[in-house]
């Protein structure tokens, strides 16, 4: 009897520690000015991700120019809670994209996210939910554009930039 009380605690214990993924709120100012720095010069996504979750691996599958092998164009990077990053500028004048797995979240925090993370990359540019799951910016105009996915048990960013 007295392991299976035990037993019991130990299972309430380990199952109400459990930790929910809480996605960082934004803080636009604060990454703006960051982002004109440094080696993140320009990249608001890179950047909130290494300022609000531990990175789990280096950059990897390191992508390069034909051109330019010691240029960096594209990598990908893994961070705490199961984060995936991806970044791929390599095709001259193709503008960047990113591919961003994240843990599954109500979609309005995702939303308030995307929203938070525009207004840091383009401050002079404002954006519009365009359809449920796609951000960008209003009127069509050029700038850079979120595409929400569900994957049900993640989900799915993918942000494109250029014009």
């Amino acid at each position: 009897m007295q392991r299976l009380l035990l037993f019991s605690l130990l299972i309430f214990f380990l199952s109400g520690c459990k930790k929910e993924f809480q996605l960082v709120v934004p803080d636009s100012e604060a990454l703006k000015t960051l982002a004109t720095q440094g080696d993140f010069y320009g990249d608001v996504l890179h950047l909130y991700f290494t300022e609000n979750y531990k990175a789990t691996s280096g950059k990897k599958e390191i992508k390069t120019y034909d051109y330019d092998p010691d240029y960096e164009c594209g990598f990908t990077q893994d961070f705490k809670g199961g984060i995936v990053f991806k970044k791929e500028q390599c095709i001259e004048a193709g503008g960047v994209n990113w591919a961003i797995q994240l843990p599954k979240i109500p979609e309005a925090e995702l939303k308030t996210w995307v929203e938070k993370i525009y207004a840091a990359e383009l401050p002079d540019f404002p954006g519009e939910w365009t359809s449920e799951m796609e951000y960008g910016t209003e009127g069509g105009e050029a700038g850079c554009y979120y595409s929400l996915s569900d994957k049900g048990a993640h989900w799915q960013v993918i942000v494109w930039c250029g014009s």
